[in-house]
């Protein structure tokens, strides 16, 4: 439910802007104000809910596929988004759609991102719950640096 959180903030934030934009006699900086609370809201939930959220999809993840998707997943889907986000932007900015625009644009795009925010949790779900002994990380005491903290025996003198 976490990972849905984010595109429900981002859902109600767009429909709100949307909203207040088209209230008769409301000025500029009223819309600002709404659009930099939603942003610190929208942020404030990408960072403490969602960070952490999407790291427990990867608990379920042997170490050597994490550390091969992790990298996929932070610099390609995290910064190709912007970059995506950005185009759509200028896209419906040159269609002269304004704030209305971008919350039809953004409000089926939260849909599917919500659905699939849902799918990613079903799945880990079934994941973690399928996992046995085998499945865990086996932890062990030596150290692979040599001279590491626990030192080339695993004794800590």
């Amino acid at each position: 439910m976490a990972l849905a959180l984010l595109p429900i903030v981002t859902l109600a934030g767009f429909a709100l802007l949307a909203w207040v934009s088209r209230i008769e006699g409301v000025q500029g900086w009223q819309v600002f104000a709404v659009f930099a609370t939603f942003n610190a809201l929208h942020r404030a939930t990408r960072y403490a809910v969602i960070r952490p959220a999407r790291e427990t999809l990867f608990s379920v993840v042997p170490m050597g596929e994490k550390y091969k998707a992790k990298p996929i997943v932070d610099v390609f889907l995290y910064r190709g988004g912007d970059v995506a986000g950005t185009g759509v932007e200028r896209a419906i900015a040159g269609v002269g759609l304004g704030l209305v625009g971008m919350a039809m644009v953004a409000a089926p795009l939260a849909v599917l991102w919500g659905g699939l925010a849902f799918a990613l949790a079903r799945a880990q779900h079934r994941r973690a719950s399928g996992m046995d002994e085998s499945n865990e990380i086996e932890l062990n005491p030596t150290s692979t640096i040599p001279g590491g903290a626990l030192g080339p025996t695993g004794s800590t003198t």
